[in-house]
């Protein structure tokens, strides 16, 4: 199949070494001019987010360590895609000629592989930063099983276009005589199985967090803020099931070059979405300063340090809780306020005073909460604490 494509470039009018990507009948600027806009924009909002949390919240996690790795391989999918469209990508494939197209379907190959590692990569900077949310052990698992779905998808993607001819240098050279590759049909099956497995995920990134916000919190202004910061993810869904629409009804084995065009848009900007959609959750602090500087807001910080929340009043400190001990609450487990204020074991917490506190702050929060618990209880735990707390709090 290589080589018919091959024989089909037999145009002079290109000579090789010749950008296309301001050829007369190449769309490749368009892909270009995305890519460098996705670049930007991702770039300002990780960049933002490792701001926040190591400048106001001073605290960096482990899914922000993942988003930043993730940030590097779509940054350098991105930056491939803006340089193969000197080779071909939207340009006539009778405009292309044959030492070019060969350097094409080299940085093809090697973009499917940053590709796959990219993708695994934000889903797992998302999955890394959802256990913050809840405790409860129907969701930690989830959260476990759709990441180890995430890696063994990627992975097994990885490895098979690497490993799909006898020499791996051969992957990437399609002028080889001597080379002995899978057929290409088998690794469609493989991209269509990844495009698949990686919708379910990306619906369930979405529906896991909303579950979570929906059943341990009470509608209100505060949970609607939350739903809709989660409900973004909703976009990220939709990239993948164009990008899937594309390559199940795109027959790339003709004019593969200018077909490669819509494929490449939608595959940059799943990863791009994706990348944000990690991002917004952590950007709180930043939004709130925003709001209060345009006076949406009547204060500017709503929470309080959790090593300062010992010496506040009752009534501001009952607001505060984070969203860790409200939905602890809500899972039948008590807890008393060093200030003295008592949580009930049962029912639904009300929104009022609810923050995102630990959708902003990194594990080190959750350290800083344990120290807290425990200074409040005098150093010790306490058997039979909640047993205790809820004669007082009826």
């Amino acid at each position: 199949m290589v080589y018919r494509i091959l024989e089909e470039s037999q145009s002079d009018m290109v000579r090789p070494g010749d950008s296309l990507l301001w050829h007369p009948n190449s769309g490749g600027h368009h892909i270009f001019n995305l890519n460098l806009a996705l670049i930007i924009v991702s770039t300002l909002l990780v960049g933002l987010r490792l701001y926040v949390r190591k400048a106001i919240v001073k605290a960096i996690g482990w899914d922000d360590l993942i988003a930043t790795v993730a940030w590097a391989l779509c940054v350098t999918l991105s930056a491939l895609e803006m340089d193969t469209t000197h080779y071909g990508t939207g340009a006539q494939i009778e405009d292309v000629p044959r030492e070019t197209l060969l350097q094409f379907f080299k940085r093809l190959s090697i973009m499917e592989l940053i590709y796959l590692l990219a993708s695994g990569a934000v889903r797992l900077s998302i999955l890394a930063f959802l256990p913050r949310l809840s405790k409860n052990k129907f969701y930690t698992w989830s959260i476990y099983a759709l990441s180890s779905v995430v890696v063994v998808v990627s992975l097994t993607g990885f490895f098979f276009v690497l490993t799909e001819c006898s020499q791996i240098p051969d992957v990437f050279n399609y002028g080889s005589t001597w080379r002995q590759c899978r057929d290409k049909r088998e690794e469609r099956s493989l991209m269509l199985a990844h495009a698949i497995i990686s919708i379910f995920v990306d619906c369930m990134l979405v529906a896991l967090p909303l579950w979570v916000v929906s059943s341990y919190v009470k509608m209100g202004v505060k949970a609607i803020q939350i739903l809709l910061v989660f409900s973004l993810g909703i976009f990220a869904v939709a990239t993948g099931i164009v990008r899937f629409a594309i390559i199940t009804t795109t027959n790339f084995n003709v004019n593969t070059t200018y077909k490669m065009l819509a494929c490449a848009a939608w595959t940059d900007a799943e990863l791009h979405v994706g990348l944000w959609v990690g991002c917004f959750p952590a950007l709180q602090p930043i939004l709130r300063r925003v709001s209060f500087c345009l006076g949406l807001r009547s204060r500017l910080d709503s929470t309080v340090p959790s090593g300062k929340r010992s010496t506040v009043g009752s009534e501001d400190a009952s607001k505060r809780r984070s969203v860790m001990s409200r939905w602890s609450k809500a899972s039948g487990h008590t807890r008393e306020d060093s200030d003295g204020a008592n949580q009930s074991a049962s029912g639904k917490p009300d929104d009022q005073g609810f923050e995102m506190v630990d959708l902003e702050r990194g594990d080190g929060d959750a350290g800083q909460q344990a120290l807290y618990r425990e200074e409040a209880d005098g150093g010790a735990d306490v058997p039979g604490r909640a047993e205790e707390a809820s004669p007082r709090a009826s």
